[in-house]
């Protein structure tokens, strides 16, 4: 699902900001070639302009001895009086809601904390970012208020019970729109988070990024329900343009395999021919114990797990010569010696998943959440720049 409010947009913005820009120097120079060209600095743009002007003296972008060592105490200077700020006072004024230096900070932390996994982030590079990205927060937080004051204005109230609603409206879309279940979802959140799926609902839930996107949803669902109706043919235009990438799955077979890898430099591929030859004898015995012959002859490291290589579809992910074969045999069936770029392998296929193409009926919850979302993403922007059109908003 995605997430469309503004505050939402806004934090991913900074983040992205923030780490092209390298927050801290160990971070840009282990992302190295990635880093710069995912995005640059405002100094950095600045610089390159330079660069590329022609050379003539004091503006050919070359700096004046001292003028780094200036600039790197004017930053440090910078970055001691915010960290020493009273987190009590006022930087900006709402309609005369007032916004704290503290509660920048607070979502600030927030941002970095989720973006590092929870993980501790040294006060040094937190101050650096906080500098870069301070003053995007503080309009994003202006921008939270206003939606705030409006719920208020109209007695518009989220609760902790519609949090939890919607935190498990997303989770059932998410699990129908893969085609899964609970236990694979469970599976993925443990895989990815690290976490049950009660901790990342609870996690969700106190996330006050979450809480601004839940004020705005509410908002606008209820003062401008209009502006979120999905109709049945938008949605099956939706599904039409996203049948065949997105709805439809592929025959996969599971298969195990052993390899006898030629791709060493000095292999004996005549050799290996004449083992692999010799192990598939073995393996087409009737009492033949497959995945004890891979852990014995194999050269790939699935040898470890039997050669289970888990399902596949025909194209797009294994060597082509391998995919045919294996998709050519029926469950339980075992090739010849099937030569690739990676050596000569002995397939046995274990499962078969037949494609198939999801109906419009089955995925209409999902398409339709998602265009609401969209809708409802675009008439929070619209109103947001209303609200700031009429706001008296003050910053110190």
């Amino acid at each position: 699902m995605k997430n469309h409010s503004v505050l939402r947009y806004v934090l991913i913005a900074l983040l992205t900001t923030c780490l092209a820009a390298g927050c801290s120097k160990s971070e840009s120079q282990a992302d190295g070639d990635a880093g710069s060209a995912s995005g640059s600095s405002a100094s950095s743009s600045s610089t390159t302009a330079k660069t590329n002007e022609p050379a003539s003296g004091a503006e050919s972008g070359s700096q004046r001895p001292g003028e780094f060592a200036n600039q790197a105490r004017a930053a440090d200077e910078a970055a001691k009086k915010l960290a020493d700020m009273d987190p009590e006072t006022v930087i900006a004024t709402v309609d005369g809601t007032e916004i704290t230096e503290g509660e920048i900070t607070r979502m600030l932390q927030e941002v970095v904390k989720r973006q590092a996994g929870g993980r501790p982030v040294p006060p040094d590079q937190f101050e650096q970012f906080r500098m870069q990205a301070r003053p995007q927060m503080i309009e994003a937080v202006i921008d939270r208020t206003l939606i705030e004051n409006l719920a208020a204005a109209n007695e518009i109230v989220v609760t902790d019970d519609d949090m939890k609603s919607e935190v498990d409206r997303q989770t059932e879309l998410t699990i129908l729109a893969n085609d899964s279940n609970e236990e694979e979802f469970e599976k993925l959140v443990k895989e990815n988070l690290g976490k049950t799926v009660e901790e990342y609902k609870n996690d969700t839930i106190s996330n006050p990024d979450f809480k601004g996107y839940m004020i705005a949803k509410k908002v606008v669902d209820k003062l401008y329900p209009e502006a979120v109706e999905v109709t049945d043919d938008e949605a099956k235009e939706r599904y039409e343009e996203q049948k065949d990438d997105r709805f439809t799955v592929p025959t996969q077979v599971r298969a195990s395999h052993i390899l006898f890898g030629t791709r060493d430099p000095g292999a004996d591929k005549e050799a290996l021919r004449e083992e692999a030859e010799a192990t598939l004898v073995e393996v087409k015995k009737p009492d033949a114990d497959f995945a004890a012959l891979a852990k014995e002859h194999s050269t790939c490291s699935s040898s470890e797990r039997g050669g289970d290589l888990n399902f596949f579809p025909l194209k797009g992910v294994m060597d082509p010569t391998f995919a045919n074969a294996a998709h050519s045999l029926d469950v339980g069936g075992i090739s010849d010696v099937v030569e690739t770029q990676f050596g000569y392998h002995i397939i046995k296929v274990t499962d078969r998943k037949e494609g198939k193409t999801r109906s419009f009926d089955e995925v209409a919850p999902v398409l339709k959440a998602e265009l609401e979302q969209s809708k409802r993403g675009e008439k929070t922007e619209a109103l947001v720049k209303e609200l700031r059109e009429k706001a008296t908003i003050e910053r110190t």
